[in-house]
């Protein structure tokens, strides 16, 4: 299954227009997971505040992953 992966805020968004493969929701979950995982990581704040939001061909969000500094973050 195709999915994107768009980072937004509430004033900016930076879209996915191509898209990966997974085979599963739960694999592309994973990934947003740890890729959420190394923006924290990052040293610095650019990210704070930022989601990455994944969603199908159509425009459905599956769900979102916050960018925040603590381990505390929550799956919408």
């Amino acid at each position: 299954m195709r999915l994107f992966f768009d980072y937004m805020t509430e004033d900016q968004s930076l879209y996915d227009y191509h898209g990966n493969e997974f085979r599963t929701s739960e694999c592309a979950l994973d990934f947003a997971e740890a890729t959420a995982q190394d923006l924290r990581n990052s040293l610095t704040e650019e990210w704070n505040g930022w989601s990455i939001e994944v969603r199908t061909p159509e425009g459905i969000k599956l769900f979102s992953i916050p960018v925040v500094p603590t381990a505390s973050s929550a799956i919408e």
